[in-house]
């Protein structure tokens, strides 16, 4: 019984729509261009976001946050 209702939530975070960390980084490189060198999961369980760390073309490294519902990006 315990197994269904797990099965049931996990079901459900599927069904909202949110980005895969290829995604994630492909907006964040479309915005700023440059070279992604790591997605990471982060936020909380019911607003899931991705870190995304670029590496600008001008040498500057930057780590911006990419909500995984919206696909908004912040704190850049």
């Amino acid at each position: 019984n315990n197994i269904m209702i797990v099965k049931a939530k996990y079901a459900q975070t599927n069904n909202t729509k949110s980005l895969s960390p290829q995604q994630a980084a492909r907006i964040v490189k479309n915005k700023f261009g440059g070279k992604v060198l790591k997605v990471s999961n982060s936020g909380a369980k019911n607003n899931p976001s991705y870190r995304v760390k670029l590496l600008k073309d001008n040498g500057h490294v930057i780590s911006v946050n990419v909500d995984a519902k919206s696909g908004r990006i912040s704190g850049y």
